[in-house]
């Protein structure tokens, strides 16, 4: 079953972000109205520029967690 999270964040977060996900050996990729987009095994992110961040796929709870935001 595919998960699929939505956080809320400044985009100034952008970066840091960014970085985590390429620690996780995801590829970064650009995508519409968006900083960026990263996408690995089992989990796509895209952060968009209203500051949403969009987590999908079957492994996004972990990746969810492991940023260690608990934003319902």
């Amino acid at each position: 079953m595919a998960n699929s999270y939505t956080l809320k964040l400044p985009g100034d977060e952008a970066p840091r972000l960014k970085a985590f996900f390429l620690q996780h050996g995801f590829e970064l990729r650009d995508a519409p109205h968006a900083f960026w987009q990263a996408r690995g095994n089992g989990c796509n992110a895209t952060f968009y520029q209203s500051g949403k961040l969009l987590i999908q796929g079957k492994e996004a709870e972990i990746y969810r967690g492991l940023l260690g935001d608990d934003t319902p």
